[in-house]
């Protein structure tokens, strides 16, 4: 995987003896926190640091420090507007995004024609798929997506006000592809709008767009638009040896991929990628910033896709593939132990999200494990030592006493 060519570190209309400064002094004056606030500001942070040591149901990694991007809170950063195109508002991080951006369009095998920009989390990403999605195709399309998709999903198409049809899911959460397929011949061909899951929430299935793609094939379908929820899994599959064929080489249209995830980040972000062929419809020229903007948010973070640039600088291929395997061993780690408590526990292949039956509520509180149904699952992310898996199950090992 090829390193995402170097951009400057700063616009290029500004001098860079002006881009690193001190703190005003008249800001150094202002109000700080009375004791009182301050005391109670201290104990939250004792609160979290306690919570974080149990931690195991979601996948959020803790595995981060970007103490050297501090001094950027001193400026009120904004990434209004479209990434690629200048804007009068010149605080803004468009330079470190575009990076950022070329990075995932590297690693989903997106081609120069693609768009994207850094959203607040997977949500906005799947938002806007479906809403390129709708404009593509217009109101009439229907979107089919499964039984175990992200709640995103049926939010989203709530929305955009688009009809809709859920699919069955198979036992392991992938989606039933016959049952999509008579699903489909059910509402008589039309224009199609697939949402595929690349490791859905709770059971870190893979909807396979090839066979989807057949599907659609076999019913002469020509009108359709498949965009891909890879929230959790988008930097897990290019990482795996061999790396797992997910992108945009597969024939999707857009992709949604979080980057507080598995990248880890203080504020929830994201990726959004799509074919740049169906962002035009979308854009609107907005005179008092001086720019384009075809976003969904209109201002946007600026500091999010400097946490993510900073990760992608500070990990290379190497040690993002010892980072995923350490998360797999650590998920057989638990299903090895759940075994020897007589428990049922299982991964889907490519995922290490442990799926296994509900437990006492008490142990399901204390480690914030996510359940549905009659189901939970337990994520080792890469902060989870084998020390801490042991901790779980010492506890869990008291409650089935």
């Amino acid at each position: 995987m090829e390193k995402p060519q170097s951009v400057p570190f700063y616009p290029p209309f500004l001098p860079q003896k002006f881009m690193i400064k001190p703190i005003p002094e008249s800001n150094k004056h202002l109000p700080k926190l009375n004791s009182s606030d301050k005391k109670r500001l201290d104990e939250f942070l004792s609160y979290l640091s306690d919570e974080a040591l149990h931690f195991m149901g979601y996948p959020c990694s803790e595995t981060y420090n970007y103490s050297e991007l501090f001094p950027l809170f001193s400026y009120s950063i904004n990434n209004i507007g479209d990434p690629y195109l200048p804007s009068n508002y010149h605080l803004n991080t468009h330079h470190f995004e575009q990076e950022v951006l070329d990075y995932f369009k590297n690693i989903t095998h997106a081609t120069q024609k693609t768009w994207g920009y850094i959203t607040s989390g997977g949500t906005e990403g799947n938002l806007y798929g479906l809403y390129a999605a709708r404009e593509a195709l217009g109101d009439e399309a229907i979107v089919y997506y499964s039984e175990d998709s992200h709640y995103s999903i049926a939010k989203n198409i709530h929305i955009l006000n688009l009809k809709n049809q859920v699919i069955k899911s198979q036992k392991n959460g992938e989606m039933d592809y016959q049952n999509l397929k008579q699903v489909i011949i059910n509402n008589k061909p039309q224009k199609v709008i697939i949402n595929a899951n690349l490791g859905t929430t709770m059971k870190g299935a893979i909807d396979n767009v090839q066979t989807i793609k057949t599907v659609l094939k076999e019913l002469g379908i020509k009108h359709y638009y498949i965009h891909a929820d890879a929230a959790f899994f988008g930097m897990i599959l290019p990482f795996l040896t061999p790396p797992v064929k997910f992108g945009f080489n597969t024939g999707i249209d857009s992709i949604a991929i979080s980057g507080h995830k598995m990248i880890g980040s203080p504020i929830p972000c994201g990726i959004c990628l799509v074919k740049a062929k169906y962002i035009t419809p979308l854009t609107s020229s907005i005179e008092y910033i001086g720019t384009l903007d075809n976003t969904i948010t209109g201002s946007r973070n600026g500091i999010t896709p400097m946490f993510l640039w900073y990760f992608i600088h500070t990990n290379n291929l190497q040690t993002l593939q010892k980072r995923t395997q350490q998360c797999f061993d650590n998920a057989d780690y638990i299903i090895k132990k759940f075994k020897q408590l007589d428990i049922c526990a299982w991964r889907n292949p490519y995922s290490f999200i442990v799926v296994f039956d509900q437990c006492a509520k008490k142990l399901l509180t204390k480690w914030q494990i996510a359940i549905h149904n009659n189901i939970a699952h337990l994520i080792p992310m890469p902060h989870i030592s084998q020390e801490v898996i042991d901790d779980f199950f010492n506890d869990l090992a008291r409650e089935i006493k």
